[in-house]
């Protein structure tokens, strides 16, 4: 029974991020695992995370890792 911005500023004093960066982050592990243990294309990585555009999915994975999925991929 919480307003949504009550939720999302409790949330932040007991996580420290939103709730939005916190998925976010939490989908960028995810694909880190699956980048590194998996054979997956990066556009169905990207669509298992629920991302829609794949080339969102790479914009997001390059500013909180500094490398390309695919990068990323080659260089683990």
């Amino acid at each position: 029974y919480l307003s949504p911005d009550h939720f999302i500023r409790v949330f932040r004093q007991t996580a420290g991020v939103t709730p939005g960066e916190f998925m976010i982050h939490s989908r960028i592990e995810a694909a880190k695992n699956l980048l590194r243990f998996s054979s997956h294309s990066v556009a169905h990585i990207a669509d298992m995370l629920g991302y829609r555009d794949v080339y969102f999915f790479s914009k997001q994975f390059r500013q909180r890792t500094g490398l390309s999925p695919s990068g990323y991929r080659r260089s683990v």
